[in-house]
């Protein structure tokens, strides 16, 4: 058998052996129809524009250039109605901790369009300059400090898409509060419960993280927060937007996205083929943590192989930029505590994890001296990573080969 996936723009081709077990990932779901816009436009009228009346100031937080949101387009829906409103209102860029956007992102996040029509009423959230107030402490010690210019308005609207998110368990809802406007300091001290492997993706339930977030949640004046929570399809058209405070419009959202991002497996496999498309395929820490939503699917043992063309390199920049001479990655593992937890460091943690317990290998284009100097087990080319998984698990194994950053694997 053949088996050719998708590799930057180009592919990567492999021979199976006819012994082998090939399990397809099948969908029990037929994919909904995306809404029109003039229906997406009356939800907005019927649902949104009623919660926001006699509001003076309105904030809308949107998510930054990493997420799918289709946010210039929820946008254009809105503005006519905010300008007939005449509510005065502002547009929050909610990106957490990370770096400052530049003019061309937020461009892709709102469109040339709307970032010009637009462009006096955008805020920037900063997590380490912005100001923010403290609303409490939750009962795992996360500080509650959001944007204290955003809490200032008489609502706040949570513009997201709702998908898997491998330790957050689902994106969405409250997630515009932390990380998106929340201080540093609040960031690290709910991101550490992260190290947990309760932090699972589709996890709610005994999740830490989430549990976190909830509990902090109940610590803010829940009344004056809007959810406008989208489902999306694969292309990123919208297939349902659910309007209402934040907790009932993210569990109705979840409910409806659950099916859509779920692909079934027969059998368990004993090799799993990773496949993360471009442009997600940019680093390999980002590409990895596509790989997070096969963990629970194989067992310690079996065997991944992510494929990524990682045209930027390696990533995990903070690790990096902290190594002393001579000192590689896999020394700042060693070195990884709850108590000294340095955010991302959850994420590299979970990366060397699936090398040592799941026989991660790499098919990529970074540098093999980069690759090997930080201890990470690579091969040149598809088919070498897959005859080594086939000398180590037998000719009659079984293998999948899924695409995790789009949809999470499940045993039938």
């Amino acid at each position: 058998m053949k088996l050719v996936i998708p590799y930057g723009r180009g592919e990567k081709v492999a021979e199976l052996p006819s012994s082998l077990t090939f399990e397809k990932p099948f969908h029990d779901q037929m994919p909904a129809t995306p809404i029109p816009t003039e229906e997406v436009i009356s939800i907005f009228k019927r649902k949104l524009m009623p919660l926001l009346d006699g509001s003076k100031k309105v904030a809308f937080i949107v998510n930054d250039v990493s997420r799918r949101t289709p946010t210039a387009f929820i946008l254009r829906g809105l503005l006519p109605l905010l300008e007939e409103s005449e509510i005065d209102f502002k547009v929050v860029i909610g990106g957490g901790a990370e770096p400052y956007p530049s003019i061309t992102e937020l461009q892709r996040i709102l469109s040339p369009g709307v970032y010009y029509a637009i462009l006096d009423r955008i805020i920037v959230h900063d997590a380490i300059r912005s100001k923010t107030k403290n609303y409490g402490t939750t009962s795992l010690d996360t500080p509650v400090e959001l944007n204290s210019e955003i809490m200032g308005f008489d609502k706040i609207v949570c513009l997201n898409s709702v998908e898997p998110h491998y330790y957050l368990g689902w994106t969405g809802s409250l997630h515009s509060l932390f990380p998106g406007i929340a201080s540093y300091d609040s960031i690290v001290a709910n991101t550490r419960w992260a190290l947990s492997t309760e932090c699972k993706p589709m996890r709610l339930e005994d999740n830490p993280v989430a549990e976190d977030l909830n509990e902090a949640l109940k610590l803010l004046n829940g009344g004056r927060f809007v959810g406008v929570q989208t489902v999306l399809n694969r292309y990123n058209k919208i297939l349902s937007i659910h309007v209402g405070n934040l907790k009932t419009s993210y569990e109705k959202a979840i409910v409806e996205a659950k099916p859509l991002y779920k692909r079934k497996i027969n059998q368990k496999p004993k090799i799993v083929i990773a496949v993360v498309k471009y442009p997600s395929d940019n680093r390999l820490d980002t590409a990895h943590l596509a790989v997070e939503n096969v963990r629970h699917i194989i067992s310690p043992g079996d065997s991944i192989i992510l494929v990524a063309q990682c045209r930027n390199g390696i990533g995990f920049e903070r690790a990096v930029d902290s190594l002393e001479s001579g000192s590689t990655l896999v020394d700042y593992v060693d070195k990884i505590a709850f108590d000294n937890y340095q955010l991302g460091d959850h994420v590299i943690s979970r990366f060397y994890d699936l090398i040592q317990n799941n026989n991660l290998r790499i098919v990529s284009e970074m540098p093999v001296n980069e690759l090997e100097e930080h201890g990470i087990p690579y091969s040149s080319t598809l088919q070498e990573a897959v005859n080594l998984a086939i000398k180590r698990h037998g000719k009659k194994s079984v293998i999948t080969s899924v695409n995790p950053e789009r949809y999470v694997p499940e045993l039938s």
